[in-house]
C-alpha cells in the first residue's frame, strides 16, 4: 500500500507595508486579513472566509502575529502570519492535515505557485523496512544526517538550509503511523516554485517519483514501478526569479495604480503589448 501527497505548503501574499499599523482591535486585524484573502485567493477564498479564526500559538520571524484557521469540523486548515510593522507580506502555511482538506489541490498549487517558498511532497509505504536500510545504501552527493530518538528514526539527505532535502523516517510504536515508512521531500525557494509548477501541470506522483529516482537508492526502486505518465524534468526555470518579481512586486503596483485611478489597466496593457510587438 502506498499513499502519495503534498504535506506542506507555504507562500506569501503581497500587502502594503504598514497595513496593520493602525489596528487597535484584534477583530480589525482579522477583518483586514479576510479582505487580503478575498482579494488574492480567487475561488479559494471561501474555505478561509467560512473558517474559524483563532489567535495563533506560535510566531515566525519577522512576523509578530499569527492566526490559526480551523475548518468547521475542527481540522486546522492553515496558519497565517503577519506583522503590524512595515513588512509587506502575509505568510500562509498549510501542514499535512490542512493540505488534505484543500479542494482541488492541484489548482490551488497552480494559483499560489509564483508566491510559494516551500512545498513538501511525501510517499508513505506499508513495509517493515527501516530508514537504516537506506542509510547504508546511499552513495549520492547530498549531505547525510542521522537521527535516532525515542519516537523514531530519521535519515536526512541534504542540508536543512538548502533548497531541497529528503527525510526518510519511521515512527516507533505506539505511534499511529508506526507501520509506515515515509519518504518526504522538502523544497524551498525557486526549486519549490519549479516543483509546484510541474505538479500543477501533471500530478504529484510523477513529480515525486522523478525526484526520488534522483537519489539512486536501489531498495527504493520497487516502490516506483507504477508511474502514471513517466518521468518529469524538474529544475529551476530559466527566468524564475524574474517571474516571481513580476508577480510579487509589479502586479501589486499596477493594481494600486488602477485602484487610485492613475492608469487605465486595459489601455496600459494594450500599449505595453504594442511596444513588445514592435520590439
Amino acid at each position: 500500500m502506498q499513499t502519495i501527497g503534498i504535506d506542506f505548503l507555504q507562500y506569501t501574499i503581497q500587502v502594503y507595508g504598514g497595513l496593520f499599523q493602525n489596528c487597535t482591535e484584534w477583530s480589525h486585524h482579522i477583518d483586514i486579513l479576510r479582505d487580503v484573502i478575498l482579494n488574492t485567493m480567487s475561488d479559494f477564498a471561501g474555505m478561509f472566509l467560512n473558517a474559524n479564526w483563532q489567535e495563533g500559538d506560535n510566531h515566525i520571524a519577522p512576523y509578530s502575529h499569527s492566526m490559526a484557521v480551523f475548518l468547521p469540523n475542527g481540522v486546522r486548515l492553515a496558519n497565517v502570519y503577519w506583522s503590524d510593522k512595515s513588512i509587506n507580506t502575509v505568510l500562509v502555511q498549510h501542514t499535512g492535515q490542512g493540505c488534505q482538506k484543500i479542494p482541488n489541490i492541484l489548482a490551488y498549487v497552480y494559483h499560489v505557485q509564483s508566491r510559494l517558498n516551500r512545498i513538501d511532497v511525501c510517499l508513505d509505504v506499508l513495509t517493515e523496512e527501516k530508514p537504516e536500510v537506506y542509510f547504508a545504501e546511499y552513495k549520492g552527493k547530498l549531505a547525510v544526517g542521522w537521527e535516532n530518538t525515542p519516537t523514531g528514526q530519521t535519515l536526512y539527505l541534504g542540508s536543512r538550509h538548502s533548497e531541497k532535502m529528503w527525510r526518510i523516517y519511521r515512527y516507533l510504536p505506539p505511534h499511529e503511523r508506526a507501520h509506515l515508512l515515509r519518504f518526504e521531500g522538502q523544497y524551498r525557494g525557486e526549486y519549490a516554485r519549479s516543483i509546484a509548477w510541474h505538479i500543477s501541470q501533471s500530478n504529484v506522483q510523477d513529480v515525486l517519483y522523478t525526484e526520488l529516482r534522483k537519489l539512486k537508492l536501489a531498495p527504493l526502486e520497487k516502490y516506483l514501478s507504477v508511474s502514471v505518465a513517466g518521468s518529469v524534468h524538474v529544475g529551476k526555470k530559466k527566468h524564475g526569479n524574474t517571474l516571481a518579481w513580476l508577480e510579487r512586486s509589479v502586479k501589486p503596483a499596477i493594481q494600486k495604480l488602477v485602484r487610485e485611478g492613475e492608469i487605465d489597466a486595459y489601455a496600459w496593457i494594450n500599449k505595453l503589448m504594442d511596444e513588445i510587438d514592435a520590439f
